[in-house]
């Protein structure tokens, strides 16, 4: 703003707020510029907070906030970690505002990327995301800049090649789970970590998206239906705001786009992706848009059919890494700014209904706030059949509002084994699956307050289970005239040495909807309490 003939910048600083219910990591791509050095304080005690203190000391030595004493540098970090950390790439950064990041990375909007299409435009999509996040109604979100460089690979932690090279050799079930070097995750060293392992890192989220891995999955020459060509216009003056580049008159020819990435399957990146969840996070869900394929002449671009038989055929066989999986269709496209992911949307959508409703409540239906408008249009019968095969979120506008069809899941939210009715409709509801990941953290924590609480006989851990369940059931989340209809915890008791230092608990719930019962185990192994899942054959679907 202008002052008596000065400039002053104000720093976006929202106030703190309550913990969100539902907070989310986005993984994509920020070019241009950065600017390490407006990570505000907040931001980097919570990076301290999930155990990046190291990284936090080294930006507090470089690039330390105006003010602040100084700080020496910090000798056990190599020059690539350190290099890596002054760009902000393969760290999280909790943001509270769309403003954040364009305070941290003024270019990011306007920056072209390296990889550019026709659809998909030149610009990266994780800004627009955000956007969609906050404006419909997301509290917190962790961000991870991946350098483009990396290409697809970077998303996981590999090099620009190896998700190619890895997913040719068949172990791309296992890309997710492994670092750079090899091996299972050391999660408790985030600093080593990258991209999407890094994102397991974070205790506390329950929504991961990939908006740029989206993006790179955009065919770079496929196009729309044939437009009107108009001639292009004589050269004259124009102002800055007028918008000559609006699609009808020449465009690029295809020796001068630039070389796409080598193609990676999409089943490849999503059996990654779920290999990873289900290893390490079986409490996230993840929010991805189905790829685009050529409809034909003079016809717009379709959902891609093989990949869809494919989902569909590994769903009928049992892919259950694949309920952490939820997948979205189509696109939103901006007249100015082309194709955009969204997972930004939908993502702030459940954020906002499952603070003011309940994790268990689904977000489908929900008036979505977005400038972009679904592309390409889907046809009602269309909804219908990715509804229900193999099982797509469907986003569509009717009179003038967007809204997502209905949250489904390629595959039941439970085991079969675990499930009576498995094949009920209501087992593959997405909100099904976030509301047993929303228990399993809070579970968590509460076992992480209690981890000196090991004496069978002390009443605490019983008296704040029921606590705990006893709010659920006053919020509508459990079914029951009574709480004792609606929740039951039998303590369990060990037996003989073999089960010396083991207590736990059998917790039966009686969800709401769309579950009829749901049976839980919460046990202390060696001084660590730790959540179970459902117990084969004890969860029914409602009738």
């Amino acid at each position: 703003m202008d002052l008596m003939g000065g400039r002053v910048s104000l720093t976006p600083r929202p106030a703190g707020s309550a913990e969100p219910v539902l907070a989310a990591c986005f993984i994509g791509h920020c070019p241009g510029a950065v600017r390490p050095q407006r990570l505000r304080q907040p931001a980097r005690a919570a990076l301290r907070g999930i155990g990046l203190g190291r990284a936090v000391d080294y930006l507090d030595a470089a690039h330390p906030l105006p003010g602040a004493p100084p700080v020496d540098l910090p000798a056990e970090l190599d020059d690539a970690t350190r290099d890596r950390l002054a760009a902000l790439q393969h760290l999280p950064l909790p943001l509270r505002s769309a403003a954040e990041l364009d305070d941290l990375f003024p270019n990011a909007r306007t920056a072209p990327t390296s990889y550019a299409s026709k659809l998909g435009g030149a610009g990266a999509w994780l800004p627009r995301a955000v956007d969609d996040w906050f404006a419909n109604g997301g509290e917190l979100l962790w961000l991870i800049v991946v350098p483009e460089a990396e290409g697809r690979g970077g998303f996981f932690g590999l090099g620009s090649d190896a998700l190619a090279a890895e997913a040719g050799a068949g172990t791309s079930a296992d890309l997710g789970a492994t670092g750079a070097t090899g091996g299972r995750l050391a999660l408790h060293e985030p600093l080593g970590l990258r991209g999407l392992a890094l994102a397991l890192a974070i205790p506390d989220i329950g929504l991961l998206a990939l908006p740029d891995l989206e993006r790179l999955q955009v065919p770079a020459q496929l196009a729309g239906p044939a437009r009107v060509r108009l001639p292009n216009p004589a050269p004259s003056f124009l102002p800055c705001s007028a918008q000559y580049n609006d699609g009808h008159r020449e465009r690029r020819d295809a020796p001068e786009m630039l070389t796409p990435a080598p193609p990676v399957s999409t089943l490849t990146i999503l059996d990654a992706i779920a290999g990873a969840l289900a290893g390490y996070r079986p409490d996230l869900q993840c929010l991805f848009a189905l790829p685009l394929a050529a409809g034909g002449v003079n016809r717009e671009p379709q959902p891609d059919p093989v990949l869809l038989a494919d989902l569909g055929a590994r769903a009928a066989r049992g892919w259950s890494a694949a309920r952490r999986l939820q997948l979205l269709w189509p696109y939103l496209r901006d007249d100015r700014q082309g194709l955009r992911s969204p997972s930004g949307a939908v993502g702030g959508a459940q954020a906002a209904v499952s603070a003011r409703l309940g994790p268990w409540r689904s977000a489908a239906g929900v008036s979505l706030s977005s400038t972009g408008t679904p592309y390409p249009p889907t046809p009602r019968e269309l909804v219908v059949a990715l509804r229900e095969h193999p099982g797509v979120g469907v986003l569509y506008r009717s009179a003038g509002v967007l809204r997502l069809d209905d949250e489904r899941l390629l595959v039941p939210a439970l085991p079969a084994a675990d499930a009576i009715g498995a094949h009920a409709a209501g087992w593959r509801s997405g909100e099904v699956q976030r509301f047993l990941g929303w228990l399993m953290r809070r579970l968590r924590r509460l076992g992480e307050a209690l981890v000196f609480d090991a004496d069978p006989d002390d009443p605490r851990v019983a008296l704040l289970l029921e606590r705990f369940f006893r709010a659920l059931h006053d919020r509508g989340a459990l079914r029951g005239a009574r709480p004792e209809d609606a929740f039951t915890i039998r303590p369990l008791r060990p037996a003989g040495r073999a089960g010396d230092g083991v207590l736990g608990f059998e917790i039966e719930l009686a969800p709401a909807f769309p579950l009829d019962r749901l049976r839980l185990t919460f046990v202390n192994r060696a001084g660590e309490w730790v959540t179970g899942g459902p117990q084969a054959g004890t969860a029914r679907a409602a009738a």
